[in-house]
């Protein structure tokens, strides 16, 4: 059984470029030789701005209305950027743009067994929408048997679409969840919605009801599609996982430079425990942790340093990168962070940080279990971790493996 999580986020197409819902603000691009309006704040809206307006008719409307153009690039960049805080809850996450991510959470369902599957669902939704609330983006966050099905509930669903809301669509439930909401939340081509609409048919529970031979055949194939979900019968598309050599990179800008190790330590642990939750939704470890440091280029002093600390790493292109090796493979967020804070204090930073990023190369399958506490297992982990720790001090070659050979040496 197929299960997603839809995260919907109505402002974050405004929210991206610094503004609040309570300000007259409205997104514009370039459509049918004009600019027009693509969507709007709160406040714009209540003061009768539409999406298609020009941009001339919104200001008409509400001469008070501020203007962003879009940026398409990087509203798309942005929201892949957010797409990766659904890895926490699943390796397979996807962007439905404009303005929601998804993430399939079959496999993170049953991988679990600490509670029942409602519980389980309520936790995931609860967890994604706190994340993104702490981001600043508020969400309405919906769980169901298909990705179009939970999206319409978040957008048109008036117990999801409020303010931070949540909703689970119980298994085999779509078509009666989606019966009560508008037909536009089907999403169907002008032209067909008022042919519909003509007909008296105002909610998708209506078009529903009409018998799928009358729709083959007389609407197009995006309305037969709508057909068959609002009978309870969407597209489970396949989401593509992270794979085992894609290079897992985790990384936090900073509101102001900072010199300290400890505020340092506090982003870092954050973005380890980030990167350890997608680790064990994947079921895979690492046996390597990258950190790079980007230092502000109007503050940066090499020979200075911070802290008095030993010498520093060298700083190309204002990025300063440390490696730590870890022994043996493990997605242990305290392990990592204890090794990359002991390294950190040997090491003096070349400058004021302004973004750190954490990097996981090479992911290897782990089963995740807790070895016996008499298993000579322990001494093992315990001695790579040692061998790792040195050979990160005096580099790879100064640790050797005796080996015997056929010949004999007095």
């Amino acid at each position: 059984m197929f299960r997603y999580l839809v995260a919907h986020l109505p402002a974050f197409r405004l929210e991206r470029c610094g503004w609040m819902d309570h300000q007259p603000v409205a997104l514009i691009a370039e459509e049918r030789s004009a600019m027009r309006v693509q969507c709007a704040t709160s406040a714009a809206r209540k003061g009768g701005v539409r999406p298609g307006m020009t941009a001339a008719e919104a200001r008409a409307v509400l001469p008070a209305l501020q203007v962003e153009e879009l940026d398409a690039d990087g509203e798309a960049a942005d929201l892949d950027d957010l797409s990766r805080q659904l890895l926490r809850v699943s390796p397979g996450v996807a962007t439905l743009p404009p303005d929601a991510l998804v993430a399939e959470i079959s496999s993170t369902l049953h991988s679990r067994a600490d509670s029942a599957p409602a519980g389980r669902e309520r936790a995931l939704l609860e967890r994604v929408r706190i994340r993104l609330e702490q981001l600043g983006h508020r969400a309405a966050v919906v769980i169901a048997d298909d990705p179009h099905t939970a999206l319409a509930c978040a957008k048109w669903d008036r117990t999801a679409a409020g303010r931070g809301r949540c909703r689970i669509v119980r298994p085999g439930q779509g078509a009666r969840a989606l019966a009560g909401l508008p037909l536009d939340a089907l999403g169907l081509p002008p032209g067909e919605q008022d042919l519909l609409e003509g007909l008296g048919l105002r909610t998708v529970g209506a078009f529903a009801a009409l018998p799928p031979a009358s729709v083959v055949g007389r609407l197009s194939p995006v309305a037969v599609a709508a057909h068959a979900l609002a009978r309870g019968r969407g597209h489970r598309p396949v989401i593509p996982t992270w794979r085992q050599d894609d290079a897992l990179v985790f990384t936090q800008d900073l509101m102001h430079p900072v010199v300290e190790r400890d505020a340092l330590i506090f982003v870092l642990n954050a973005l380890l425990r980030d990167a350890a939750a997608h680790l064990a939704a994947a079921g895979r470890a690492v046996s390597r942790v990258i950190l790079r440091l980007t230092l502000d280029p109007q503050e940066g002093d090499d020979d200075a340093g911070i802290d008095g600390a030993p010498p520093a790493l060298s700083a190309a292109g204002g990025v300063q990168e440390l490696s730590v090796r870890l022994g043996a493979p493990s997605r242990s967020a305290p392990h990592m962070l204890q090794l990359l804070r002991t390294r950190l204090e040997r090491v003096r930073l070349a400058g004021p940080v302004q973004a750190v990023a954490v990097e996981l190369p090479g992911a290897h399958d782990f089963d995740g279990r807790q070895r016996d506490l008499l298993d000579r297992q322990r001494s093992r982990e315990a001695l790579a971790d040692a061998l790792a720790r040195i050979q990160d001090e005096l580099g790879a070659d100064a640790v050797l493996v005796p080996r015997a050979v056929a010949r004999h040496r007095p």
